[in-house]
């Protein structure tokens, strides 16, 4: 950025026939600088808004104004990924765009909480579906690792939901709690390994402690194909 603003000032002295030494003095490459920056601000607004549905959450929500597109890392907007999922964008110093907050740290859940926030989100907060958020976004290798971990439960839920005939895609799920929860139902059977609970929302097991159970002591096998099934009282 350096080199092209100085770039850009010796074409303006050029252009102006200027050059001598009364010329060159701080007052003009600030004012030069400035005018490179408004340009910047002007450009970014008009290709941030001319592409995607956004709305300022800069204000109180029920305030009315108009969208602005600053570079800060004060401001926030709302994305509309499509009809049915908004979710907040959050700017880093320079114009680019992360889907986290600085600081997020993934929530526990339960192979329930996973697929509805897989798909749908942090909706208290206005995070977005996890599926879309980048490694890059995440705060530390830890939520990196858990976003990778993530992946693979949603792996097997769509393998179980497969072996069913009862999978639809990414895209049908994306946005909507109601078949998130219905996706839920379908494949709850399949992973209701002994001592894992799905049912009771305080005591629900862990998607890690499901996931290790399936690739590691059951080698990827759901409960319905483990010999001698499941003991009673154990799902």
């Amino acid at each position: 950025m350096k080199d092209l603003l100085i770039a850009e000032f010796k074409r303006e002295l050029d252009k102006r026939s200027f050059g001598g030494v009364e010329f060159l003095n701080m007052k003009m490459l600030m004012d030069k600088m400035d005018d490179i920056e408004q340009i910047l601000e002007r450009k970014l607004e008009k290709r941030l808004f001319s592409e995607h549905n956004f709305m300022s959450t800069s204000v109180e929500d029920d305030a009315i104004a108009e969208p602005v597109a600053v570079a800060s890392e004060a401001t926030t907007v709302l994305f509309c990924h499509n009809k049915n999922t908004a979710f907040n964008l959050y700017f880093n110093i320079g114009g680019t765009t992360r889907k986290l907050p600085k600081g997020y740290i993934f929530p526990s859940m339960g192979l329930h909480s996973l697929i509805i926030s897989w798909y749908c989100g942090d909706l208290s907060k206005r995070i977005s579906p996890f599926m879309l958020v980048p490694r890059k976004d995440c705060v530390n290798d830890a939520q990196k690792c858990l976003i990778s971990k993530m992946k693979g439960m949603m792996e097997i839920v769509e393998k179980a939901a497969r072996q069913k005939g009862v999978w639809k895609s990414d895209n049908y799920y994306m946005g909507s709690v109601e078949r998130c929860t219905a996706l839920f139902e379908e494949v709850e059977e399949l992973l209701r390994y002994p001592g894992v609970n799905h049912v009771r929302r305080h005591e629900e097991s862990s998607y890690l402690t499901v996931m290790d159970l399936y690739n590691k002591k059951y080698k990827k096998k759901f409960a319905n194909e483990i010999e001698g099934g499941i003991p009673p009282g154990l799902g």
